[in-house]
Formats: C-alpha cells, structure tokens, sequence
C-alpha cells in the first residue's frame, strides 16, 4: 500500500500538468481543505502521517482525476497507461482496507512522535508516555476484532462509492511469496493477515526503539538548563539522572562528586541572567569542563546519542532551504555565512558596526563625498 501511495504521490507532484488537473478535479469538491498531495518522508514521522490523512482526504478526487486521464486523449500514451495501472491499484479492496488500517493504527502514535521530533522538554514527556501507547496498542491487539470490525465498515463505506466489493485474494494449499493465512470471509482474512500482523510489528518495534538505556540517556536531559531550574532542588535531578549515573558509571572523571556538582549547576542556572539553553548542544558550549567535569562527561554522552539527533536532522532540513537547485553553485564560505544567520536569527545585529568592518576589510582606492 505505501509502495503504490508514493508512486501515485510522485505521479501527481512531479508534473506541473498533472498537478493542475488534479487541482481542477478538486474544485467540483466543496468540502475538502487540502489542495496538494504531500510527499510520505522516510525519516519523518510526522509528515507520513499527515501525507496518509490528506490521501485519505482526497482518495474521492484522485480516483476521478485517474479515472478522466485515462479516459482522455490529448494525454500521451505514457502518462494514460500509468494512470489506467494506478487508478486499478488503488481501486482494489485490499488497497483501501489497508489505507484504513495503517491511517487509525498511526493516529496511536501520531502525538508520540510530535513530541519525540520536538525539543529536549517534548522528548521527555514522549519518553514519559511510551507506556500508556504501548499499553493503548496492546490493548487494541487484545480487542482486535472489534476494533478492526469498525475499520472494515469504514473501509466497505468509502469502496462502495467507487463499486469496490470487498474480496478475499485467491489462496492455495501451498505458498511462499504472499500471505495465505485461512479465512471464509474478507473481515477475518484481512483481521488475520493484516491488522494482527501490523499491530504486533508496531508494538514490537516501540519496544526495541525505547528500550530501557534509551529512557534512562532520555532523563539525563534534565541537565539542560531550562529542565533544571524548573526541579527547583538538586536530589530532584540526582534520582532522575541516578540509572544513568549507575550504567555510565566508569565514564565519568569523578563520579563521587556529582551530587555537589549538581547542586553548583542548579545554583549557577538559577541566578545567571543569561539566556537558558534549550538542547543539549547549546548547553554543552556554555557548560565550563572545569568547573562541571562530570555534567560535561554526561552532556557529551547524550548528545552523541541517537535518541537526542533531532536537533540535527533539523540542521540538516534548514540546509536544504538554502542551498536550491538555483544555488547549486554557491560558495562555500557564502553557504556557511547564509546558515548562520538562518540558524541565530534570533541575534541582534548592529549594523552600523557590521558596515564599518565590511569598510575595512574591502577598502577602496576611490574616495565618494557624501551627497546628504
């Protein structure tokens, strides 16, 4: 089903033509919002589950669209054959039990992962709430047939508009490339070939991605200064961060003096006036190596840690904001000009002073009277 929604995305988003035709097949709709497909990101959470909630949304108006280029003649041959080849995928039951299936299932996650893709505070409260979604899904797999049985009704309802009648594929005593698991009627195949299934893989895929070192790295966070001042006492932060001392035990210069060194954190933080560090990275650059050995060792360990890179794949998707295909051929030193000042937005700059330098780095021999 994703294989087939992305080629349909990609369809659509990759010709301007398309894309307009799909545009103008949505103006005989009256009540949807979204107006352009999104793209299913590999990495991003978040943006697989709104591209799945606007291609539910827009299901109706992309089988009309298929269904009239394929139809057409001033389309070519290539782009009517592709679309007879979608438009007779998506048309298919299984296609639109399993949008059904995986567009509900992900609803369970769907805050889970605004949070863990959000700042250090958001990714503690995710931690926080892993249990009460792996004790959610657990449930649903305990309740599957009910469940599922609403999300078949819901998937019969949206095919019956488009003359989809719900089937089972043709199975046999013997196979090894597709699922073959018995069932007499199409709810009990699809319950047991693909939501079990399904709900059993995402449990078990939580529970590897947080698994107990991931929490225990997860509270460190509370060092960050922002988190810190809001514990108010320093044994607050020592039995937050105590399974995390106990594991990286031995990596720490001084372990023995954490609880003092805690306390002079929580004291510095409390009545500096500077602004507080909201990451890891940021506190790292103004936490001193010697004065806090023992929270640097720490603060080093949790930023190089996978759990805590959401502050690089950001980085990373701002560096595709500036460097287009129209800036190909940019500079080094103008592309790393450009991302400071899109990454420290927030600074104040003089400009006066910024002139002056500029002045004097790139003197010139010719001298302009001033016209005011």
């Amino acid at each position: 089903m994703v294989d087939i929604s992305e080629k349909v995305i990609l369809f659509y988003n990759n010709s301007p033509k398309l894309n307009n035709h799909l545009q103008q097949c949505l103006l005989q709709e009256s009540n949807i919002t979204k107006t352009k497909l999104l793209d299913t990101c590999q990495t991003r959470f978040i943006e697989r589950h709104d591209a799945f909630d606007v291609f539910c949304g827009l299901y109706d108006t992309i089988i009309l669209s298929l269904n009239d280029m394929s139809q057409r003649k001033d389309f070519n041959r290539e782009t009517s054959s592709e679309s007879t080849t979608l438009l007779a995928a998506i048309t298919s039951f299984s296609f639109v039990i399993t949008l059904i299936t995986v567009k509900n299932l992900m609803g369970y996650t769907v805050g889970l992962s605004r949070k863990l893709q959000g700042r250090s505070q958001d990714i503690i409260s995710a931690y926080m709430s892993v249990q009460s979604v792996l004790s959610l899904l657990v449930e649903v797999r305990e309740n599957v047939d009910c469940k599922f049985l609403a999300w078949y009704e819901e998937a019969v309802v949206m095919g019956k508009e488009h003359d989809i009648v719900p089937s089972v594929p043709r199975t046999c005593g013997r196979q090894r490339n597709r699922c073959n698991v018995p069932g007499e009627t199409p709810d009990v195949y699809f319950r047991r070939a693909l939501c079990i299934p399904y709900i059993d893989e995402l449990i078990s895929g939580i529970n590897d991605r947080f698994s107990s070192l991931s929490k225990t790295a997860v509270m460190a966070l509370v060092l960050i200064p922002e988190m810190t001042i809001q514990k108010q006492h320093a044994h607050v932060i020592l039995e937050n961060i105590k399974p995390f001392l106990d594991f990286y035990h031995s990596d720490l210069p001084s372990p023995f003096g954490i609880s003092s060194e805690v306390d002079r954190w929580l004291h510095f933080w409390k009545h500096t006036t500077d602004t507080l560090p909201k990451s890891a990275a940021e506190t790292i650059k103004k936490c001193n190596k010697l004065d806090y050995p023992n929270i640097y060792a720490i603060l080093k360990i949790v930023c190089t840690m996978s759990v805590t890179s959401c502050e690089c794949e950001r980085s990373n998707s701002e560096l595709g904001l500036l460097k287009t295909f129209l800036r190909a051929t940019m500079g080094q030193d103008r592309l790393n000009g450009l991302a400071l000042m899109h990454v420290h937005y927030n600074l104040e700059l003089e400009l006066d002073v910024i002139v002056d330098m500029f002045a004097r780095r790139h003197p010139r021999k010719m001298k302009l009277e001033s016209i005011l």
